[in-house]
């Protein structure tokens, strides 16, 4: 049941402020109120912008939604973290900021580090340790919006 309520919520966003949502059904929790702003394509975080999909481990639903580049020098990005339920923890988001450099965003948050690096195929293999610990691995690919 939370599920549909989750949807029914960005319905309603959808209706009323144009929002966008994702076509891939998860229970990973997301806010409502996503604007993923266009960026110059020369600009080395360019590539990130958008919505990505995957699972930890192949347990726990993850989405990254990079929202914005932030700087002259297209390196720094805002983005959301979010994650479904899984490894006795509930769903959540938290907003967040990064760096592009080489093909690689990292993201870091209070103790965890976030790593995302550009794959030939245009996905992103992603690692993610908590404390220098807790490694989890996931493949996350780019997924429509609408």
């Amino acid at each position: 049941m939370k599920r549909k309520g989750i949807f029914s919520i960005f319905g309603i966003c959808l209706l009323l402020a144009g929002c966008a949502m994702p076509t891939t059904v998860s229970d990973a929790l997301l806010p409502t109120d996503i604007i993923v702003l266009p960026a110059d394509p020369s600009l080395p975080a360019a590539k990130f912008l958008g919505w990505w999909f995957g699972q930890w481990d192949n347990t726990m639903d993850h989405y990254l939604i990079v929202k914005q580049v932030l700087d002259k020098q297209g390196d720094e990005v805002l983005a959301i973290y979010s994650w479904g339920r899984g490894f006795g923890n509930p769903p959540g988001y938290v907003g967040v900021r990064g760096v592009v450099k080489n093909n690689i965003l990292t993201i870091r948050w209070s103790d965890r580090v976030v790593v995302y690096k550009m794959t030939r195929d245009g996905s992103l293999a992603a690692t993610y340790s908590r404390g220098g610990g807790n490694f989890s691995s996931a493949v996350l690919r780019k997924v429509k919006v609408e």
